[in-house]
């Protein structure tokens, strides 16, 4: 992955962004696994909501790393989507009926 950064941005200025981008990928495909995972009885609610604090910690680490954004650039549409993806989470896991502790 370092080659591939080294090679888009050889000074390593955008090295938050290209992070909080894998993060956020990171994130979706640990939703995604959970969610089928649920849905076939795999895991229980415990599991789950733990899973969900998990992803939750991992979307705060986006944003935490994307602060300094200025509007509009590539950085803050993807502190947005980050933002998007914590309120879908937290609409489905309300919707299961999974008890999620205020942090």
């Amino acid at each position: 992955m370092m080659s591939v950064i080294v090679q888009l941005d050889p000074p390593l200025a955008r090295v938050g962004l290209y992070a909080a981008v894998c993060f956020l990928e990171l994130e979706r495909a640990d939703v995604e696994i959970m969610k089928r995972r649920f849905a076939s009885g795999a895991y229980n609610t415990d599991h789950v909501t733990k899973a969900i604090t998990d992803c939750r910690a991992i979307l705060r680490r986006v944003l935490h790393v994307l602060r300094s954004e200025p509007k509009g650039s590539p950085g803050a549409r993807v502190a947005a989507l980050a933002e998007e993806d914590d309120v879908a989470l937290v609409s489905w896991a309300t919707k299961k009926g999974l008890n999620l502790a205020e942090e």
